[in-house]
């Protein structure tokens, strides 16, 4: 099994960390994402929202493992995340669905308001598990130390891309202003 996690402090408000979360696909830097579906969203007597989504993508398996096992190349991921505006919390689990009696990818993902700097920084926390399963097992070292890279490049592309929407929100936001004021 390996585990990681990676925090990093975004230089922006959390509202719009949170808002660029939700844009975040197409971006430039995550191509391999196809689609993002929501395929619930409500809010709860507390004020919190839910959503489930399944996400879709291309990913890199090793080709020995593609031969064997005769399979595709897009892999379905299942998103579950709550949004509390009262805490500024967001916190999103996401799990493999495709390969995963093979191998199980587990991603936590918590953006929540700097405490060093509240209104202008946004802590992001990632963390995942990654376990080879089944008959991969036997190579479960191997297995899981290519996923945990395929995973590590993703998350810091991610990340880049996650940068991109903010700043394309923050761009629309001016441009609104300045019609307002036109």
């Amino acid at each position: 099994m390996k585990l990681f996690e990676i925090v990093h402090k975004i230089p922006h408000p959390w509202s719009q960390v949170t808002q660029a979360h939700w844009e975040k696909y197409p971006n430039d830097h995550s191509a391999h994402i196809i689609s993002v579906d929501t395929i619930e969203r409500y809010v709860d007597d507390d004020g919190i929202l839910h959503t489930t989504r399944l996400l879709s993508g291309k990913q890199k398996i090793p080709k020995i493992l593609a031969r064997i096992f005769n399979s595709s190349d897009v892999a379905y991921f299942h998103e579950v995340s709550t949004l509390d505006p009262k805490t500024h919390v967001l916190h999103a689990e996401t799990v493999n669905l495709s390969f995963s009696n093979l191998i199980l990818i587990e991603e936590g993902l918590t953006l929540k308001k700097n405490p060093e700097d509240p209104e202008n920084n946004t802590l992001f926390i990632q963390q995942a598990r990654i376990s080879a399963k089944g008959v991969l097992s036997g190579i479960a070292k191997y297995t899981e130390e290519f996923s945990a890279k395929t995973f590590k490049a993703n998350a810091a592309n991610g990340r880049k891309g996650l940068e991109q929407v903010i700043n394309r929100i923050k761009l629309r936001e001016q441009q609104q202003q300045a019609a307002l004021m036109g």
